[in-house]
């Protein structure tokens, strides 16, 4: 194990890294002379990388990647003395060393990765004030403190470090209101930080406040990354500049508008790639807002050769300050799922090498960005590459929803959301938009009063011939307070979903579902009785008829059902057909007074064994009909002791 130069353990159930054999008693010592890279993430049950007095030697170490080990420690700061060791020994005390102490670290140790407990400790301990001469990269991760921060004085103790990582984090700041100059020498042990990134900070508003002291460090930086800060309001202050910076990343920001201003964005000269993708909120790259537009003459991205804007729902134009543009060196322009970007720039626009935008494999030009941009918009070329749309969110739509849709439109669609669309008529989903979504995989429904059917294929009738509309990879359906759904879809016709897992129907009392009838449809009587309405097939897994009637029916992949506040739901199916759900796991019902059965015909759930009903509770009779027949009658004698 001698020649072993990297030790990674990540994402398991071990409890240590080497095992003690029986009988040992005297201090281990663990030498690795050419170890360079010890890496343990994720290991929730690690104690000790020896459970004995021993010691750990790895004079070669250049990385520590320490993440998600909570029942470990990695630091300490002096070797445990002879006689305490010896005495937790005689009394067969189990000894829980840390890994390494911190003077030995920081002798070799250029990559440094550690959650905030640790830096903590490096902070307060008496080796705060010496020089880490070797450090280059330092993460701080696992920091669940508002108030903390990563302390500029701190910097003048690394002077050779060039990246950090702020990582899963509640802080709401990175570097606090501190003056970090003072004076001409301490100018001279500025580090020259290269790196500055930043993922998972759920609270940060901003990377660093107005007025700062921190400009001489970000002056100096060279590449930015940001990713999932869902509060970050403000990227950085107006007065805040990035003469150095040639790389920029911002991904899945939610809570941006803006991304820089005028000021900001001329101080970009070096910057040669701009990717920024996933930020619902954002509406535009580089504003002029705060700034007097007497003073703004033009912006010069002299060094972008890259741009990407990738999945940013809300973003309108690129830069919103009426000025020149220029972009001498801009080769490469990626624009994908951003159907509200009308313009790239309200100014006049100066580019060279660009000859087309990209969009997946496919590329436009319209002689201009301004035109080009201008078209993709007009012909909602944004739409053919969404995988989620959020439909109340685009009334711009309407028209098209309901008229002649482009064959390509919503062709990639994933996933669908419709809440509180004010705009539908009584039907969601009209059947030359059907016809685009066979790649759908998520459909959810919400509060929307006006629909009364969530298909309508009428128009696609033949005579008395059933149409099949197959949704193969559909894996989830929920429709919720839907209160005037009377059927899933109009028309002669059955739906085929082979890959629905989950199926949810809650507040949608005036829908009827789960009946099997023939063909022509005729309303079947019930001896002196009114006409019962026609049921529907929601799923038809198989079309129905006589001859197939006493066939299985198999849900193959149909994982977990909720049935709830269905006032008048009595039963799964009227049929006598057999059911069959491999997959079956779990089954919530509540708030379904008519439901006396599951089935009339026989149903077979061999990993289901346990109902949910109100308040979690749990009920299970033997088997799914016998549970829901025990429930109904329960129910009845609850509501006669009542009365």
């Amino acid at each position: 194990m001698k020649q072993i130069q990297i030790l990674e353990v990540t994402d398991c159930g071990i409890e240590e890294i080497v095992g003690r054999e029986e009988g040992v008693e005297e201090i281990v010592k663990f030498v690795f002379p050419n170890l360079t890279f010890i890496i343990l993430n994720s290991l929730a049950k690690l104690k000790t990388f020896f459970a004995g007095v021993h010691s750990l030697q790895c004079k070669s170490l250049k990385t520590i990647d320490f993440f998600g080990c909570p029942k470990i420690e990695l630091f300490k700061a002096e070797p445990l003395r002879q006689q305490e060791s010896t005495i937790n020994d005689k009394l067969n005390i189990s000894t829980y060393l840390p890994l390494f102490m911190i003077e030995e670290v920081f002798n070799t140790v250029e990559t440094l990765i550690m959650s905030s407990k640790y830096f903590d400790m490096i902070l307060h301990s008496q080796y705060s004030g010496i020089q880490f001469n070797k450090v280059k990269y330092i993460g701080v991760t696992e920091c669940y403190n508002e108030e903390a921060t990563f302390p500029c004085w701190f910097l003048k103790n690394v002077p050779n470090l060039e990246s950090i990582l702020i990582g899963l984090s509640s802080s709401r700041e990175i570097f606090p209101g501190e003056q970090l100059i003072s004076t001409e020498k301490e100018t001279q042990i500025i580090p020259r930080l290269k790196e500055l990134n930043c993922r998972y900070m759920y609270n940060i508003q901003c990377i660093c406040k107005e007025g700062l002291q921190m400009d001489p460090i970000l002056q100096l930086l060279e590449r930015i990354n940001v990713h999932c800060c869902s509060s970050l309001v403000k990227f950085v202050p107006s007065s805040v500049t990035f003469n150095y910076l040639t790389y920029l990343e911002v991904t899945e920001c939610n809570g941006l508008i803006n991304l820089i201003t005028y000021s900001t964005a001329k101080s970009l000269v070096k910057l040669t790639t701009m990717k920024i993708e996933m930020c619902n909120w954002l509406e535009d790259i580089v504003n002029g807002k705060e700034e007097d537009d007497e003073t703004k003459y033009k912006i010069e991205f002299c060094s972008l050769k890259s741009l990407e804007l990738i999945s940013l729902p809300r973003l309108c134009v690129f830069s919103s300050c009426p000025c020149l543009i220029m972009f001498p060196l801009l080769e490469d322009v990626v624009v994908k799922e951003c159907p509200r970007m009308e313009y790239f720039s309200l100014g006049v626009i100066n580019t060279i090498d660009v000859q087309h935008i990209q969009i997946d494999e496919e590329n436009h030009w319209e002689g201009d960005l301004n035109r080009t941009i201008k078209k993709m918009f007009d012909d909602k070329v944004a739409f053919n590459k969404l995988n989620c749309l959020a439909l109340s969110d685009y009334p711009e739509l309407k028209d098209l929803w309901y008229g002649q849709l482009n064959h390509n439109m919503f062709c990639n669609l994933k996933s669908l959301v419709v809440q509180k669309c004010d705009f539908l008529s009584h039907v969601l989903l009209p059947s030359n938009v059907m016809q685009a979504l066979h790649g759908l995989e998520e459909l959810e429904v919400t509060d929307c009063d006006s629909l009364e059917a969530v298909f309508d294929v009428k128009e696609m009738e033949e005579g008395s011939v059933e149409i099949s509309f197959n949704f193969p990879q559909l894996n989830t359906l929920v429709l919720y307070l839907l209160t005037n759904l009377e059927t899933f879809y109009r028309g002669k016709h059955a739906l085929e979903c082979p890959s629905l897992k989950i199926f949810n129907v809650y507040r949608c009392e005036a829908l009827r579902m789960f009946s099997f009838t023939h063909l022509d449809f005729q309303q079947p009587y019930a001896a002196g009785r009114n006409p019962i309405i026609p049921q529907q097939v929601l799923f038809s897994i198989e079309k129905i008829n006589e001859e197939k009637a006493e066939e299985n029916i198999i849900f193959e992949n149909l994982e977990y059902l909720e049935l709830s506040s269905l006032s008048s739901f009595r039963s799964f199916c009227y049929g006598k057909q057999a059911f069959i759900f491999p997959s079956f796991l779990r089954f919530f019902v509540d708030g379904c007074p008519q439901m006396k059965i599951f089935s009339s015909g026989v149903t077979v759930a061999p990993y289901l064994t346990r109902i949910i009903v109100e308040e979690g509770k749990m009920r299970w009779k033997g088997d799914l009909n016998t549970t829901i027949e025990q429930l109904f009658i329960e129910q009845e004698i609850s509501h006669s002791n009542v009365e």
